[in-house]
């Protein structure tokens, strides 16, 4: 039953992003060309809640403020609902992950600014976290060099990190 409520949101998932409020539906009246490029918006992955109520997604396309395709983080109730957008910075938000209690969705990002270049602001990939309605992002890892990768523990009572150590 869990595998195929997981099949169904990331079919639900892949049909908003093709035609939904995430994205703009293009007809194609010509043949393809280079500049479609910059209108194609890609999933890079979903992750159901522990309660398989939601599922949160991030969402690839191109920006053109900062001439670069960015990654932003979207929830979508299952089987239906209307996509929320979580994060709305240039550094590329991804790996998402639920806590146990499906109150929080962990990922990672390279934040720039806050008023400081410490971390975890210093665009080093740290796990930050967010509440599935949206609202205020919060740091989770303050490592001056940064994590490569995180999970979190089944009761949520920890969160394990890896990092990288340049050897001599």
């Amino acid at each position: 039953m869990r595998g195929s409520r997981v099949l169904f949101a990331v079919f639900a998932v892949s049909l908003l992003v093709a035609s939904g409020p995430a994205a703009s539906a293009a007809v194609r009246d010509h043949a393809i060309t280079p500049e479609d490029y910059f209108t194609i918006a890609s999933v890079t992955g979903c992750v159901v809640s522990p309660d398989g109520a939601r599922a949160v997604f991030p969402e690839m396309r191109w920006d053109e403020s900062l001439d670069k395709r960015n990654t932003d983080l979207w929830v979508v109730g299952v089987p239906a609902g209307d996509p929320i957008r979580l994060t709305f910075d240039p550094a590329s938000d991804h790996s998402p992950a639920w806590s146990p209690d499906g109150r929080w969705i962990y990922f990672l990002s390279a934040r720039k600014g806050g008023g400081s270049d410490e971390a975890p602001y210093n665009g080093k990939t740290q796990v930050w976290r967010v509440a599935p309605a949206g609202g205020e992002i919060f740091p989770v890892t303050r490592l001056e060099d940064g994590v490569t990768a995180f999970r979190l523990a089944p009761d949520g009572s920890a969160l394990y990190y890896t990092t990288s150590r340049d050897n001599p």
